[in-house]
């Protein structure tokens, strides 16, 4: 089961940075009409599905390896960046750290050293 999760993890972070790196090629490429039709347009953004970016891979990459320089560089980037914070998490590195420390009630004893104990009730303030 927990390779399952490691595997699952791990494919969806490629998915998103390959994702990322085919948005960044076209973009880089001012959504050329040799890129395809894109998936979804919203506004006069056109987004691509992150496979095409494999496809355009295919096309291009052997004879125009420069092409793909800053989809490379995305890539790379976001696979870093969510790698590592997935290994930090792994690590107990986001743990939220208490600000202050609990603590348990006061006992009867404890109540009555402080003298925070009256016969009437308990002592809200008390003066020095």
């Amino acid at each position: 089961m927990r390779l399952l999760s490691i595997v699952l993890k791990a494919s969806v972070m490629v998915l998103m940075a390959l994702g990322l790196a085919t948005q960044v090629f076209a973009a880089v490429h001012h959504q050329h009409a040799s890129l395809g039709a894109p998936v979804v347009v919203v506004g006069g953004l056109k987004f691509y599905a992150p496979w095409q970016g494999v496809q355009w891979a295919r096309w291009w990459l052997p004879t125009h390896p420069w092409l793909f320089l800053w989809a490379g560089v995305a890539f790379g980037g976001a696979l870093l960046f969510m790698g590592g914070v997935w290994i930090a998490a792994a690590l107990g590195r986001f743990q939220q750290t208490p600000d202050k420390v609990e603590g348990a009630l006061a006992t009867g004893a404890e109540l009555r050293k402080a003298k925070l104990l009256r016969k009437a009730g308990i002592v809200v303030g008390k003066q020095a």
